[in-house]
């Protein structure tokens, strides 16, 4: 549904289903409990997905700042660690249309080697509205969409540096 934009529309994922016998693997853990939390430990919560992927982030007053995330890539962990400068995931409240940039800073480990990154995102409010899981509506609920852009820099050690590129577009309701 990323082109599901604006006031009064519906994001219905009525129609997803799972295998019989599985559960969510979308958990919300303690990150001190995550066995990464030592490049994480600014991050008060793990929020561990299915498929491979986590992220680390804190609740405050008037934000979610995001300590960086997990990904797995051809059966490598990679880690990108917004540990200079955390990113800024939500401003709180946020109203439809609300939009706001953000930088951030950090390092990352890419297939065991060391990178340092650089990033942007912008953050915004792109729509209100139903959405529906299932047999349950909920009513009222916002959109919130994070596109980033994160460029490193990798030590490939005798080999010399590498460039590359991580984007992701996130959806959050």
């Amino acid at each position: 549904y990323a082109t599901t934009t604006g006031t009064g529309v519906t994001w219905d994922y009525s129609t997803l289903f799972t295998y019989a016998g599985t559960a969510s693997l979308d958990t919300i853990k303690n990150a001190s409990d995550s066995p990464d939390y030592g490049d994480y430990s600014m991050a008060d919560y793990h929020d561990d997905l299915a498929g491979g992927a986590s992220n680390y982030f804190t609740n405050y007053q008037d934000s979610v700042l995001s300590y960086g995330y997990t990904f797995t890539v051809d059966g490598n962990n990679v880690k990108v660690m917004h540990n200079i400068d955390a990113l800024k995931m939500m401003n709180l409240p946020m109203s439809y249309g609300d939009t706001y940039p953000d930088s951030t800073y950090g390092t990352a480990e890419v297939f065991s080697n060391s990178a340092t990154t650089a990033g942007d995102v912008v953050v915004t409010a792109d729509g209100t509205g139903d959405l529906i899981l299932g047999p349950t509506t909920f009513s009222n609920v916002i959109r919130i969409k994070l596109e980033e852009t994160i460029n490193a820099t990798i030590d490939l050690g005798m080999f010399g540096t590498a460039q590359g590129t991580v984007t992701r577009t996130i959806f959050s309701y």
